[in-house]
């Protein structure tokens, strides 16, 4: 899709032709990324970001809701 519209996440473009294609709103969206700067830039649009960890690092840096890895999101899946 970035080589269609010509940009790259983070831009506000790239996340908004998502949306449009999909037709959904971002309150409607839980973006998961492994780039803090892409999962801060879908937040800013008003999407649910979570960020998925490479190394412990970033956790005790951030409030953003962070997860090991994909099973960890099941898991919440099925609290919520």
């Amino acid at each position: 899709m970035s080589s269609v519209i010509g940009v790259l996440k983070p831009d506000k473009l790239m996340f908004n032709t998502a949306l449009l294609e999909l037709n959904i709103k971002p309150q409607e969206v839980i973006f998961i990324d492994d780039n803090i700067v892409n999962v801060e830039a879908a937040i800013k649009l008003g999407m649910q970001g979570i960020v998925i960890l490479r190394g412990d690092e970033l956790k005790e840096d951030t409030d953003i809701l962070c997860i090991d890895n994909l099973s960890d999101f099941e898991e919440l899946l099925a609290v919520h």
